[in-house]
């Protein structure tokens, strides 16, 4: 009788164990997409020497994966923009520097947690 209820506790807390993992593996994969897509914006706003369309074409992948992105322009002439939608990036404005801040859920599904968090970086 005792072997029965230690093999359905020990198969009860591997069962637990491999659904709280899940959880927290499907986490961890959602924040690096995040970080990975935080990086190539960064990247690409750098590499195209901050073009207007290539900040509002982060602006649209952003949307597409139902992440919220605010991009705050400073210019060469001490000019400071902030970008909260693809509209607002400003064409005429030569830029020394932005501040990338992007906005993304992160669910922990089997614990109930649902958290808004946001990383945040500069380009140069």
């Amino acid at each position: 009788m005792s072997q029965i209820l230690k093999t359905f506790l020990g198969l009860f807390l591997i069962l637990t164990m491999v659904a709280t993992s899940a959880g927290i593996l499907s986490s961890f994969l959602s924040v690096m997409t995040a970080q990975n897509m935080h990086a190539a914006m960064i990247s690409e706003m750098e590499d195209s020497d901050f073009y207007p369309q290539v900040i509002m074409d982060c602006f649209n992948t952003a949307q597409e994966k139902g992440y919220e992105l605010s991009v705050t322009v400073y210019g060469m002439d001490n000019s400071v923009v902030t970008c909260t939608r693809k509209e607002d990036v400003p064409t005429n404005i030569e830029v020394q520097m932005a501040r990338v801040e992007l906005k993304f859920d992160y669910l922990l599904s089997f614990f109930g947690r649902d958290n808004e968090h946001m990383l945040d970086g500069y380009a140069r």
